[in-house]
């Protein structure tokens, strides 16, 4: 199955690529007061996901709503924590509409997940 490979391969993409590039951007710009950020690993991690990832990423997803098609993976939740890091870096919105729709669908989900389940009694 075709799917089976995308999905280890978005798994493994996700958790040494993705990550390990937009965490540290985002621990930068949001924990330090600006005169002490480091801009250049900000930008640096920036371009390059504008450049390689966003596209890649992008291309993966195609029109479909998850990355392995209609239904959520492992591989869409593991992208969910840096597709928030792209959102809060500004990466998402103007670049890459699909991935910022994934974005959204994601954070819907886990804001329902979040909300305390309602007695039928």
């Amino acid at each position: 199955d075709d799917r089976r490979g995308k999905y280890l391969m978005l798994v493994f993409y996700a958790l040494t690529t993705v990550y390990p590039l937009l965490a540290p951007a985002v621990i930068e710009r949001f924990t330090k007061p600006p005169e002490a950020q480091d801009q250049r690993l900000i930008d640096a991690a920036c371009t390059k996901f504008r450049a390689v990832i966003g596209p890649f990423l992008a291309g993966q997803l195609g029109l479909s709503d998850f990355m392995t098609g209609d239904t959520i993976s492992a591989a869409d939740i593991l992208l969910a924590k840096p597709l928030t890091n792209a959102h809060q870096l500004g990466l998402l919105v103007a670049d890459f509409p699909t991935l910022h729709a994934l974005y959204e669908r994601l954070a819907a989900r886990a804001r329902r997940a979040a909300q305390p389940a309602r007695s039928s009694m």
